[in-house]
């Protein structure tokens, strides 16, 4: 605002005028949002629907008090909101189908199971997730099974091995009761949905008084090696043993790359695309754009160190078309410490 010479106080003093002139600060997308494909309900809901519920209480009006664990489970995992689907009654396989066609549309960063463990669904989900990483959606997918053995469970390990899938295999005893890997999973799914992107999920708490399967040290390796999620028993609690996707690669980092592909295209396509010229100044304004909400939203937070954005020298411009690179190097959580200790006397 320019001072206007005629309206000028008399009084001497100091007058100030502020002009905030910072650019607007651009967020990172939600996370904490799980989605699960309900079977059963007998609520207000109706069958082939798609519901958000941002409490527990919620759930036991839309679906009835006595279907709602696997929700509740998420939401004491951690997340802030969980996308339901009602499926039918006696689900086919056509209406799995169904439920990822009605769940491509919404926000969610962990796709899990109702508690079952059936192979078929499995597939059909972890084939979801790689058909919505094609089309630039990127979530994860929690995984469990019955937990009759470990090689049982690094074979599903094997079988559903990804990135962006994470398989469970051993659950929890919680007082009389054993709770299997897949009944586990939404607890799971609601973890490594909303972990913070700057911590990591191995040694995160999970309910329970004992894991329903020991691993011995030399089954925590072979686990590793599968790319399995294990539980182990720390002091008076359990814990997840490593926080690791069946591809090896640690949930954190996972984490983390999906959150970045997803914010970069939700912020290129409202703010760059038809916006920008695609000339040396437009590209220019393209790279400060991307590097600040990096640099704000991931660099400031420990999530990435050694950020880069650049035009890509192996594309040329053409037309209406422009090529970034964006370089980052993941943040490790310290997990493992190898000591030596010497006595000298």
């Amino acid at each position: 605002m320019a001072w206007q010479i005629g309206s000028l106080s008399q009084v001497p003093g100091v007058y100030t005028n502020f002009e905030d002139n910072a650019p607007e600060l651009l967020q990172r997308g939600p996370r904490g949002i799980v989605a699960i494909p309900l079977l059963t309900y007998d609520g207000d809901a109706e069958a082939s629907k798609v519901y958000e519920v941002t409490r527990p209480s919620d759930a036991v009006d839309l679906f009835g008090e006595t279907n709602t664990e696997s929700i509740d489970l998420a939401f004491e995992g951690g997340a802030n909101s969980v996308i339901v689907y009602t499926m039918p009654t006696d689900a086919l396989a056509e209406d799995y189908d169904a439920m990822i066609d009605a769940l491509e549309g919404r926000t969610f960063n962990v796709i899990v199971l109702d508690q079952e463990s059936d192979s078929a669904n499995q597939d059909t989900v972890l084939q979801a997730v790689k058909d919505w990483r094609e089309e630039d959606k990127h979530v994860s997918a929690v995984f469990g099974g019955d937990d009759t053995d470990l090689t049982t469970g690094n074979d599903r390990s094997s079988t559903l091995q990804d990135e962006y899938s994470i398989n469970v295999i051993n659950g929890v005893e919680d007082a009389d009761t054993t709770i299997t890997s897949a009944e586990l999973a939404p607890y799971i799914a609601g973890l490594v949905a909303s972990v913070p992107l700057n911590e990591t999920t191995t040694y995160k708490q999970v309910p329970g008084d004992d894991v329903s399967l020991r691993l011995r040290k030399s089954e925590r390796e072979t686990a590793i090696e599968a790319g399995s999620l294990y539980l182990i028993t720390g002091a008076d609690n359990v814990k997840v043993g490593k926080g690791i996707t069946t591809s090896g690669d640690f949930i954190r980092s996972i984490n983390v790359r999906k959150s970045i592909l997803n914010d970069l295209d939700r912020i290129l396509q409202s703010e760059v695309i038809a916006n920008y010229d695609n000339n040396e100044d437009g590209r220019t304004d393209a790279i400060a754009l991307m590097k600040r909400f990096l640099e704000d939203n991931y660099v400031a937070i420990d999530a990435i160190t050694d950020m880069d954005v650049y035009v890509d020298p192996e594309n040329d411009p053409e037309q209406d078309a422009a090529f970034f690179v964006v370089e980052y190097m993941d943040v490790y959580s310290m997990e493992r410490v190898f000591l030596t200790v010497k006595r000298q006397g």
